[in-house]
């Protein structure tokens, strides 16, 4: 009866040294930016787990359409926010060329035992009677989970009905 009582114990202490037995802290983002002067111009969701791949999609993000500038010319990065990749990821929302939409919000977070919500809302800008061409997009700052993540963008603000999935995430916290 004690053998099997250790046996227990330990596995339980080898569960809770593993993080398994620990509940994740409620799921909130860190930081958010948003805005429709992205050179990306095809939609897109991309998780970001490191900082060599936040540089690279950073570069992307903020390339020049200049004629006569050299390929590796240093990109003014002073508006990237800073992540702390040992903590954190950078959930990546481009919605390709939009008209008149000006940028996202986070609408709602679901935070479920074994999976994140995250909900996207369109900016709209206000009618003018002209349409323009925007390109709009949106980073979030989000925690590591265990869990896995669904983004999902309302679709009312666009005409169309509910919310649609845009990706489903695996966990980012092994």
């Amino acid at each position: 009866m004690v053998a099997a009582y250790r046996t227990i114990v330990a596995a339980f202490a080898v569960l809770a040294k593993a993080g398994m037995l620990t509940p994740e802290p409620p799921f909130r983002p860190v930081a958010q930016v948003t805005g429709a002067d992205t050179a990306i111009e095809s939609p897109r969701v991309a998780m970001i787990q490191d900082q060599s791949a936040w540089n690279d999609l950073w570069r992307e993000h903020r390339q020049t359409f200049q004629i006569n500038v050299p390929q590796n010319a240093p990109i003014d990065d002073s508006e990237r926010p800073k992540v702390n990749f040992s903590t954190d990821v950078v959930l990546c929302l481009f919605g390709g060329q939009s008209k008149n939409v000006g940028g996202f919000e986070l609408a709602q977070i679901g935070d479920l035992k074994d999976q994140v919500i995250v909900r996207i809302k369109p900016t709209l800008l206000p009618a003018t009677g002209a349409e323009l061409l925007q390109n709009p997009y949106m980073f979030l700052i989000l925690p590591r989970t265990r869990r896995k993540m669904s983004v999902q963008l309302d679709q009312s603000a666009l005409g169309g009905d509910g919310w649609r999935t845009l990706a489903d995430l695996p966990p980012t916290k092994h």
